[in-house]
């Protein structure tokens, strides 16, 4: 059980890190706001929710590059020991 979801959480980052989760986060926020219409406090806490949603996505992304060098890294000193 913990296997399958160190698994699910694995696969989860890597998608929620991608450029195109973000594309559908702000492409979600315009329609929602569509729908219910655009007044001045909603203007402005959608400006705050898509600078947190870039914020996550840019730390996952990182976070995602950094976990992958070390990785290779790691594989590369294996293979030369």
């Amino acid at each position: 059980m913990i296997n399958l979801f160190h698994k699910f959480a694995l696969h989860m980052s890597r998608i929620i890190g991608s450029v195109w989760a973000f594309f559908i986060a702000v492409i979600l926020i315009i329609l929602g706001s569509l729908h219910i219409g655009y007044t001045e406090k909603w203007t402005v806490e959608s400006i705050v929710v898509l600078v947190t949603f870039l914020m996550v996505f840019f730390l996952q992304h990182s976070q995602n590059v950094g976990e992958k060098a070390t990785h290779l890294k790691l594989d590369e000193l294996i293979r030369s020991i």
